[in-house]
């Protein structure tokens, strides 16, 4: 599944974070990486701009659990279990 957002060259990595945080149906930990480099954005990006972490003008993050949740997640949620919101996810199918 794929779902997008738009955000301002100079905003903090912090409001991506947000944004994905917001839409899921369990706010466990999660992360973010680069499709691109493969990076994951850490701690450390939370406070840089998007374009400090050279993330424009496009780019594709994926999402992944955070390692520490992300067998619980598994077991608890099953393999085709939702994780965004329902509202979220209405949209997305309309």
């Amino acid at each position: 599944m794929l779902f997008q957002g738009t955000f301002g060259v100079y905003e903090k990595f912090q409001s991506v974070e947000d944004f994905v945080s917001e839409c899921l149906e369990h706010p466990l930990p999660f992360i973010l990486h680069d499709a691109a480099s493969g990076q994951a954005m850490d701690q450390e990006c939370k406070e840089n701009s998007l374009m400090e972490l050279a993330l424009v003008p496009t780019s594709i993050l994926s999402f992944a659990w955070h390692p520490e949740v992300a067998e619980e997640v598994k077991s608890q949620l099953g393999s085709n279990a939702v994780y965004l919101r329902d509202d979220i996810t209405a949209l997305i199918t309309e």
